[in-house]
């Protein structure tokens, strides 16, 4: 097996750190990656985030076993979420799979709609964590709340509640904008 040279693991000491990271979060981490994916990308998103663990190995050596593990998830789930977000925005429909062409969308509808959904994107993304993570898996990616809260390891009321209170904020800036109205 290759080695690859990081500069932040430069003593034994962050490469022993990272060692214990990595065999007592891997399974949780890979388990989280292949909820949110479902696909054989886990193990690609596992191996990122302990890219960017080791890159910051420092902020790892200053926190408790606990804070670590919910970094190591947090880290997981949002490099899975980006990666998901990425190949939903790469998948396109063969033109020969396009059974009768759309004729009613002019192309200027299409552009409005287009720059609609990244200002709600943009919104969606200045919402706290909390909020923005249960509101990107249950509306974009369109998770149900059982399935958002064994995601986020959380209780399926803190989901209805998170969801609720993303809604109001998410509705609070969009009419804000100038997006939509009420």
């Amino acid at each position: 097996m290759p080695t690859f040279f990081f500069p932040a693991l430069d003593t034994d000491n962050k490469k022993d750190l990272l060692e214990e990271i990595y065999s007592s979060n891997r399974k949780l981490m890979l388990r989280i990656a292949e909820g949110i994916l479902k696909s054989g990308c886990a193990e690609d998103a596992v191996h990122n985030a302990f890219l960017r663990i080791a890159k910051n190995i420092e902020k790892f050596s200053s926190i408790s076993c606990n804070e670590r593990r919910c970094l190591c998830v947090t880290i997981v789930r949002n490099i899975s979420i980006d990666m998901l977000r990425k190949s939903h925005r790469d998948k396109m429909i063969p033109w020969d799979e396009v059974n009768e062409p759309i004729r009613h969308i002019s192309a200027i509808d299409e552009i409005l709609r287009v720059e609609r959904l990244s200002d709600i994107e943009r919104c969606i993304g200045m919402l706290e964590p909390a909020l923005r993570d249960v509101v990107d898996l249950c509306l974009v990616l369109e998770y149900n709340t059982r399935e958002t809260a064994a995601l986020l390891d959380i209780s399926h009321e803190a989901v209805r509640t998170r969801l609720h209170r993303g809604r109001t904020k998410l509705k609070e800036m969009l009419v804000k904008e100038g997006i939509t109205h009420v």
